[in-house]
């Protein structure tokens, strides 16, 4: 048994095996976590605590925030290199699926960002692991 943490990129993988091995401190976890999720300590921490109470393993299922930063150039502008990162995603936006992502977070501001750019990210975050997202 492992718990899939969505809010943790992949590259903190090796953070996460030193939290449950206990060779980190909590005040030194608590910045990681941060580092990777904006929601408070408190909302996550009993699960965490207990993943590290009972050695289970804890495994970082996001991409690194390099594949899905906010670049200009969106997902065409990804070296080859790093699309192999991401060997699940056709990168495809749909209009219904712009319809939905309009819908789903039309209340929350994205600034200047280019919205198909913002499609695509999604794309890449909910895409990305065939066995646990259903592969366009």
């Amino acid at each position: 048994m492992a718990v899939g943490l969505e809010m943790f990129r992949t590259n903190s993988q090796d953070a996460l095996d030193q939290w449950v091995n206990g060779r980190i401190s909590e005040k030194e976890f608590q910045k990681i976590y941060s580092e990777n999720w904006g929601f408070p300590w408190a909302l996550y921490s009993m699960i965490l605590e207990f993943a590290r109470e009972a050695k289970l393993p804890l495994v970082a299922l996001n991409v690194p925030r390099a594949l899905t930063s906010r670049s200009p150039g969106g997902f065409k502008s990804l070296s080859e290199e790093q699309r192999a990162k991401l060997p699940f995603v056709e990168c495809r936006v749909e209009p219904e699926y712009m319809d939905f992502i309009k819908r789903a977070y039309g209340a929350h501001g994205h600034g200047q960002m280019n919205f198909t750019n913002f499609c695509e990210a999604q794309l890449v975050w909910t895409r990305r692991w065939p066995s646990f997202y259903r592969v366009c």
